[in-house]
């Protein structure tokens, strides 16, 4: 079983266990992206439509558009922008319902690549990236890496982990993001802490 101390957190040491590779045939993706406006966290869930697993290009599109749409509209409240990433994302994926407890919760169904991105200036997310707080069976998470798109290294802004899926259980992790604000020197450690619900139909 994974153990990890909650107190023991730091987000310059990866969980080792979530590293490795279990090669496990996950059926569907799903990509959280995140974005900043006004102090507020903008995010947008979405899974792959038919049950294909997203390709990379697929997945390079849904950056893109989303960044397209954050960048050309400064001035628009959270709700507002909101509603332009989903409409331009419409087409390109199929949108998960957000849980009004926490925007990134998630809820799996079959073994998932689970992958997130930010979308925010001077963010990056640390090299832990992840870790669970709800213990989990080896190689129920696995094969945490940075992504990698058409031979590109998304990294510090985008990581996939694999969610095997294979219990019917709520997980809770945590997320760990480095920020920094434009025209100062310091950083400041930001820990998220949503869960993933699994279905627990398995791979």
């Amino acid at each position: 079983m994974n153990n990890i101390e909650v107190g023991s957190f730091d987000g310059s040491q990866i969980d080792s266990s979530l590293t490795k590779s279990c090669d496990v045939k996950y059926r569907r993706t799903s990509l959280s992206l995140v974005a900043l406006r006004q102090g507020s966290f903008v995010v947008s869930t979405g899974i792959d439509k038919e049950e294909e697993p997203f390709s990379d290009s697929d997945v390079s599109e849904i950056f893109a558009t989303f960044g397209h749409v954050v960048d050309s509209n400064p001035a628009d409240a959270p709700q507002e922008l909101q509603k332009k990433i989903h409409a331009a994302l419409a087409s390109l994926w199929t949108l998960s319902p957000a849980d009004p407890k926490c925007p990134f919760n998630l809820k799996v169904k079959y073994a998932t690549r689970l992958v997130f991105h930010l979308h925010v200036p001077g963010w990056a997310f640390e090299d832990a990236r992840i870790k669970f707080k709800t213990q989990f069976e080896p190689c129920e998470f696995s094969d945490l890496v940075w992504l990698t798109l058409n031979g590109q290294s998304q990294e510090p802004k985008s990581f996939s982990v694999t969610d095997k899926d294979s219990e019917k259980k709520v997980y809770e992790f945590a997320l760990y993001i480095q920020a920094n604000q434009t025209g100062t020197t310091g950083s400041t450690r930001i820990i998220i802490d949503p869960q993933t619900d699994n279905d627990g139909v398995g791979p």
